[in-house]
C-alpha cells in the first residue's frame, strides 16, 4: 500500500513537470511570458494541494473508508477556494479573464484532479485490512 502512496507522488511530479514545460513552451510560441499569469505559482499550489488532499485520504483510508469520496470532494472544494483566495484577486484586475490566465491555473488543476481521482479509485479498490 505504501507503494501506491509513492507512485502517486511520482506520477504527480512527472505529469505536472512535463505539463509545466510543455505549457511554458506553448506560451513562448504564442509570444507570452513563460512564467506569466502566475503559472509557476498555479502549478506549485496545485501540486501541494493535491499532495495534501491525497495524503489526508491515504492516512484516513481505514478509519473513514466509506467517507473517502466525500473527503475527496471536500479537498476539491478546498483547492477551488484557494484559487479564489490566492489567484482570483490577481485576475480580478482584468475586466475579463484572459484565456492564457484561465489555462495557467486550470491546466494543472485538471491534471492534478485526474491523477487524484485515478489514485483514489486504486485506494478504494485496494484490499482492506
Amino acid at each position: 500500500m505504501k507503494s501506491l502512496f509513492l507512485k502517486f507522488f511520482i506520477v504527480l511530479t512527472l505529469v505536472l513537470s512535463l505539463s509545466f514545460a510543455v505549457h511554458g513552451f506553448v506560451r513562448t510560441q504564442l509570444e507570452l511570458s513563460f512564467f506569466g499569469d502566475q503559472m509557476a505559482g498555479a502549478y506549485g499550489v496545485n501540486f501541494a494541494l493535491a499532495g495534501v488532499v491525497f495524503s489526508a485520504l491515504y492516512v484516513l483510508r481505514e478509519k473513514f473508508y466509506s467517507q473517502l469520496g466525500f473527503l475527496f470532494m471536500a479537498g476539491s472544494l478546498l483547492k477551488y477556494a484557494v484559487f479564489f483566495a490566492v489567484f482570483h484577486p490577481f485576475f480580478k484586475g482584468e475586466s475579463q479573464m484572459e484565456k492564457s490566465a484561465f489555462f495557467a491555473f486550470f491546466t494543472p488543476y485538471i491534471l492534478a484532479l485526474l491523477i487524484e481521482t485515478y489514485f483514489l479509485i486504486r485506494l478504494l479498490n485496494a484490499p482492506q485490512k
